[in-house]
């Protein structure tokens, strides 16, 4: 059976991608100005990841959840 997924960058700065990988990497943020973009992000997409100032691609996510939610408190 043929899934459809979509696929959405997801920048990260060098800083930014430690502090996922030492939060655990199961939950990603995005900038306010994004919350649109993000409310259509489903279940099953990938988030290719970028590393901004290297210009490297660092990894693969897949989303596991339909739920997305703002949250401003830092990691």
């Amino acid at each position: 059976m043929m899934v459809d997924r979509n696929y959405w960058l997801d920048l990260f700065t060098p800083q930014t991608w430690n502090e996922f990988l030492k939060a655990g990497s199961s939950v990603s943020g995005f900038r306010e100005s994004c919350w649109s973009a993000v409310q259509k992000i489903q279940e099953g997409d990938y988030l290719l990841c970028y590393l901004t100032g290297i210009s490297r691609w660092v990894g693969v996510l897949e989303v596991t959840s339909k739920k997305s939610f703002k949250d401003s408190k830092p990691i």
